[in-house]
């Protein structure tokens, strides 16, 4: 175990000496981690056991504790050597033997190790950036919207369509009215028509009068046939007036029935329709409030989507972006 104390070249000394002999110069002894400031020293026993159990040589050299230096490189992004501040760019771990010698149990690449450390970082932050973004575009989410929106139209124009057959009805009733207003517009126009026959049967019926009693003051010989003829004027002017009179009063009364019925039936509809038509006109202002309400909320989410996949774009490609050129491989730290 001393003979590599005698050896003045470093260069014929193993990595495993070379740790020794470090730790054993009387000049500049290494025999404490300068981390933990510990015993590296395998002479040094705790319980029949070396206190440490492997001790890690950095690339310049300097020698700490296996456990410190790993942390030591984990608590770093590049991690310098705390003694003299190079860059640690691989550590070699040894460990002792039962008869206090080193054996060489693993080497490290840090540069690789901190390279991987980062892909596997931003791997996982590119697997969140995706989780996020399938949470934000849920398409069954969407579709069920759309398909809500689409009902609230439905409804709406299913109201509309029956706003449409009201105020068709209510069409139809305005021109019944207004069929009967004719209707009765015309008997009375009738009426003054049969007013004249009258007056003019009357008038006839007074010149036949006087036509008689001009005759029976004459005496004239064909007297009897003068009284049969104004008999039968008179009795035709009579039965004209007659029928005159009948036809205005039949006239006069089916005009103003058929007016009437024509204005209750009218008067009937409209009131029969008026709950209906209230109550359809406003579920229409419902259906078309809430299809409005729907394609508001639709159009505001599809917007929101939008914002959050276009956000979610930009993370990604800048994630993408910083990617490291390497490819990921597994990398054995020690044995």
């Amino acid at each position: 175990m001393g003979d590599y104390m005698t050896i003045t070249n470093p260069a014929q000394r193993s990595p495993a000496q070379e740790i020794l002999f470090q730790m054993r110069d009387v000049k500049s002894p290494q025999s404490t981690c300068f981390v933990c400031t510990e015993q590296m020293d395998p002479t040094r026993l705790k319980g029949g056991q070396p206190l440490k159990e492997r001790i890690a040589r950095l690339a310049c050299t300097h020698i700490l504790c296996g456990e410190c230096a790993l942390n030591w490189i984990n608590i770093n992004a590049q991690p310098p050597c705390p003694i003299c501040r190079a860059e640690i760019k691989h550590v070699t771990q040894f460990s002792f033997n039962g008869e206090g010698e080193l054996k060489r149990v693993g080497e490290l690449d840090v540069v690789v190790l901190k390279k991987l450390e980062l892909e596997q970082a931003q791997q996982q932050e590119l697997n969140q950036a995706q989780r996020e973004l399938d949470q934000v575009i849920s398409i069954p989410e969407v579709r069920r919207l759309m398909d809500q929106a689409q009902k609230a139209l439905d409804q709406a124009q299913e109201a509309l369509n029956q706003v449409k057959v009201l105020t068709l009805a209510e069409q139809h009733a305005k021109e019944a009215l207004a069929q009967a207003r004719d209707e009765l517009a015309k008997v009375q126009e009738r009426t003054p028509e049969a007013e004249t026959l009258i007056q003019q049967a009357e008038e006839a019926q007074a010149q036949a009068r006087d036509e008689l009693k001009q005759a029976q003051a004459a005496q004239a010989p064909n007297v009897p046939a003068l009284i049969v003829l104004a008999q039968e004027a008179v009795e035709r002017v009579k039965a004209a007036a007659t029928a005159a009179t009948q036809a205005r009063e039949a006239a006069a009364t089916r005009g103003a029935r058929d007016a009437q019925e024509a204005q209750e039936r009218a008067a009937r509809t409209w009131d029969r329709d008026e709950p209906v038509r209230l109550g359809l006109a406003r579920q229409q202002r419902e259906n078309a409030m809430v299809a409005v309400a729907g394609v508001t909320f639709l159009i505001f989410y599809i917007a929101l989507i939008r914002a959050a996949v276009k956000m979610q774009n930009a993370r990604y490609a800048r994630l993408k972006l910083n990617k490291p050129s390497f490819p990921i491989t597994k990398y054995v730290v020690f044995a």
